[in-house]
């Protein structure tokens, strides 16, 4: 089959749908056209960079990265399955490095799919490691091995972006804002016996976008102190997230786990399951990012640096 032609521009508020269609036709999940676009899409146009590759009969790819700092993250890069192994990606990427020119802290999260992390360790994002993603359907409080002492609070968005910087992941003020715009969102801190800081969670109520599971409960992101139980920040945190009564039957709790991360085996103990893994790519091995400066440390969102 001959490669389709296309052009590679910067993307526009009216694309933004098409973008959505294309997206929605690789997660493997059968719907109908989308209604609205993901307002994900929207928060990459206007706080980094988004860029199409339009063919003949339309768009038939995008990409969109999110230059933060010092840092720069690629957030989407999806081509509609029929434009797959033709270039598209490639293209679409080289576009976003030549309009952002990002510095050497460069990070993605990459599919299954072996062309991807091919690609992305060709733009100096070498495969680092898995990360999981994790889910339960269990109605009941979660067996969560560990003391249930941590004492988990609520604050608003801007403690929760000093909280996470205090814990050595830096979580950007347009980030937070958008997360807040747009979803349901609660923040928290979670102390130790003592009162000290231990963890911070960003707690989502649910993601209309998340066709798998709309109504889920997504914890996104996490980030443990050095030497924190993730036993007892597991069983504090799942513990208060049934307290609040808000998660309807049969809704999962989703969470983003990097394999080196000692959650991942308190959390599959615990019931949770492995639905899917995409590889951390990043350009240094000791500070991968902006996905998760320390895989050990931090579950990772997928949509924000």
């Amino acid at each position: 089959m001959a490669a389709p032609a296309f052009v590679v521009r910067r993307g526009q508020a009216s694309d933004l749908l098409a973008c959505t269609a294309i997206w929605q036709s690789t997660d493997g999940v059968s719907s109908p056209a989308p209604a609205n676009p993901y307002f994900l899409f929207a928060h990459e146009l206007e706080t980094g960079t988004l860029v199409v590759a339009e063919g003949a009969d339309g768009l038939i790819g995008f990409g969109a990265s999110l230059p933060r700092l010092d840092r720069w993250f690629l957030a989407d890069l999806f081509i509609d399955p029929h434009g797959q192994s033709t270039g598209v990606g490639r293209s679409l990427l080289e576009s976003l490095v030549d309009i952002d020119r990002p510095g050497p802290s460069r990070a993605t999260l990459a599919s299954g799919d072996p062309r991807a992390v091919s690609l992305y360790t060709r733009f100096g994002m070498t495969p680092r490691c898995p990360v999981f993603y994790l889910t339960t359907r269990s109605a009941d409080r979660f067996p969560v091995p560990g003391r249930t002492g941590v004492a988990v609070t609520e604050v608003d968005g801007e403690q929760f972006a000093r909280l996470v910087s205090a814990l050595g992941h830096r979580i950007d003020p347009v980030d937070v804002a958008y997360l807040a715009a747009h979803l349901d969102v609660t923040w928290l801190r979670i102390g130790n016996r003592s009162g000290e800081a231990v963890a911070a969670a960003a707690v989502r109520w649910g993601h209309p976008f998340v066709l798998s599971d709309p109504d889920a409960v997504t914890i996104a992101p996490l980030v443990l102190t050095q030497g924190a139980s993730a036993a007892d920040v597991a069983a504090g945190l799942l513990a208060w997230i049934e307290d609040q009564g808000r998660r309807p039957a049969g809704a999962g709790v989703r969470l983003f786990v990097p394999g080196p991360h000692p959650l991942l085996p308190v959390l599959l103990d615990a019931g949770f399951a492995i639905v899917d893994v995409d590889t951390l790519c990043a350009s240094d091995a000791a500070h991968t990012g902006p996905v998760a400066p320390d895989p050990t440390r931090t579950c990772p969102a997928t949509d924000i640096p």
